[in-house]
């Protein structure tokens, strides 16, 4: 039997359009709202299925205190991150990073600004390959060198330093979980804390280590949080190749907030 153009036009566009449906359908199961405490200062905003709490599964959102402007803005499928996740600025709402989940993976290009608004680094998590960056952010506070010493005797450096994929802002955002030494008066402390670590070529660090100083307790307290710090590193490459560092983090407290 013979079928009409308009007919088998209509059925290329019912199947079309069931075939643009079906990432839809994923997020159309019955779910319920769910509002959890996060730490002394943040709220998660999520949903979960109804027939399984334990799965997340639709929008979900972190708030700053009592804030209606989400920090965080994202998307689960069945309990796994998925579609475009944003992370905002709490002083301004300013996006710090945009990019996307696929089967609770990131995927694709990811886009990082600084808090302000200044576009910082793009990294594509597909291709694993850094497409845009401004690592002079990081000078002072990450110094990285070659395990073996230049021709002259002293420090040989890469051609490339080393970058945490997110940028400075992300590296921030860990440096603010530092938890303070208590000590003195007040608690105040006054010093600068340096830390030792190697990256290497696969951005993994290791062979941690505190160079002593008498900042009393700051040294301990950067290197617990460097050592929670995900393995989010480019290597250093010198010669078009990728190389392990040695690489010195400092941090100065003063007062009790540390400074970097």
């Amino acid at each position: 039997m013979a079928y009409s153009l308009p007919i088998i036009s209509l059925v290329r566009g019912l199947l079309a359009g069931a075939l643009l449906a079906l990432p839809l359908l994923g997020f159309s199961q019955e779910t319920r709202k769910v509002t959890k405490a996060d730490g002394q200062w943040l709220r998660e905003v999520f949903y979960v299925l109804k027939s399984d709490k334990n799965v997340r599964h639709g929008r979900y959102e972190v708030h700053r205190n009592s804030s209606s402007q989400p920090v965080a803005v994202g998307y689960y499928r069945q309990g796994r991150k998925d579609s475009t996740w944003t992370e905002y600025a709490p002083e301004t709402g300013r996006v710090l990073v945009k990019g996307a989940f696929h089967d609770d993976q990131p995927v694709g290009v990811w886009t990082f600004y600084t808090r302000t608004g200044m576009l910082s680094q793009q990294y594509d998590y597909t291709t694993h390959q850094v497409l845009l960056s401004r690592p002079e952010g990081q000078q002072g506070w990450v110094l990285a060198r070659l395990p073996t010493p230049g021709p002259d005797g002293g420090p040989q450096r890469p051609d490339i330093e080393p970058q945490y994929i997110g940028g400075m802002s992300a590296l921030q955002g860990h440096y603010m979980t530092v938890q303070f030494p208590r000590i003195g008066v007040m608690g105040r402390v006054n010093g600068e804390a340096q830390v030792v670590g190697t990256i290497g070529v696969d951005g993994h660090v290791s062979n941690w280590r505190v160079i002593p100083s008498s900042c009393g307790g700051c040294d301990q307290a950067m290197l617990d949080m460097l050592k929670k710090l995900p393995n989010h590193w480019i290597p250093a490459e010198y010669g078009g190749q990728p190389v392990a560092t040695e690489v010195l983090f400092t941090m100065k407290f003063l007062g009790i907030q540390p400074r970097m």
